[in-house]
Order: structure tokens, then C-alpha cells, then sequence
């Protein structure tokens, strides 16, 4: 479901929006720091329930998300916004197709850069045999 108009602005009060800008960089970043630790075994499922009660992640993202379609809604109207909204997946619904798309070049770039890593490793006289812990 998709608005028509390319052209149209929508517009939130410079204040707000640099405000959802700093929710959302806490909340990504945040997330990235902790699947990073989680990955390296430095955190688990409680790291992120901790972070998501005590950052009070989801009261945030939903205020946010209430000022972003309001803005929306001024542009396009009530109809055209909820019809949008609720086409939207939630989880434990299957990932949309533009996850699915997402996931596979994020999937590509992991592994065009393990293979620049492993190639560095290998000009630096590092072996597989000799060292398979950094070929990991």
C-alpha cells in the first residue's frame, strides 16, 4: 500500500524530529552493540530485555511512531494512513520481501568482507592450518 504524490512533504517540527532522530540512533545503535556482544558471547536474551526496560524502548519507539504518522496522516489522511499501517508485518508474521531483500545483501557484504579479511590474513603469511582461529 503505497501513497501517490512522490512530490508531497510531510513536515515535523525540527525539534521533534531531531528528538525521534535521537531515539532512533539510541535504539539502533544500542541494538547493534548488543547483538555484537551477544555474537561474541559478552551478553544474551537478558542484555537485551534489560535494555528494553530500563531504556524504555518500547514506550519510545511507540511515541515516535505516533508523531511520525500523524505527520503522515496531515499529508494523506486518516484512511490512507491506517490502510498503509496495517499493511505493514508484525512479528511472528513471516519477514516482509524488503527484509528478505535486505537480509540477502547484508548476507553478500558479510561475506565479500570475510573474504577481504581472510585475504589481508593470507598477505600477512597467516594460514588456516597454522592459525584457524582468525580464519573463524
Amino acid at each position: 500500500m503505497e501513497a501517490e504524490g512522490e512530490t508531497r512533504v510531510v513536515s515535523i517540527p525540527l525539534e521533534r524530529a531531531i528528538e525521534i532522530g535521537r531515539i532512533l540512533e539510541n535504539v539502533a545503535g544500542s541494538l547493534h552493540r548488543i547483538s555484537s556482544r551477544m555474537i561474541s558471547g559478552d551478553a544474551d536474551a537478558h542484555t537485551l530485555d534489560k535494555f528494553m526496560r530500563d531504556w524504555l524502548v518500547e514506550p519510545r519507539l511507540l511515541q515516535a511512531r505516533g508523531e511520525i504518522w500523524d505527520a503522515i496522516e496531515q499529508v494523506i489522511g486518516e484512511e490512507l494512513t491506517d490502510e498503509i499501517a496495517e499493511s505493514v508485518a508484525h512479528f511472528p508474521d513471516p519477514p516482509s520481501e524488503d527484509i528478505r531483500i535486505l537480509a540477502e545483501q547484508l548476507e553478500k557484504e558479510l561475506e565479500e568482507d570475510r573474504k577481504e579479511s581472510e585475504e589481508w590474513l593470507k598477505a600477512q603469511g597467516f594460514t588456516r592450518e597454522s592459525n584457524p582461529h582468525l580464519f573463524e
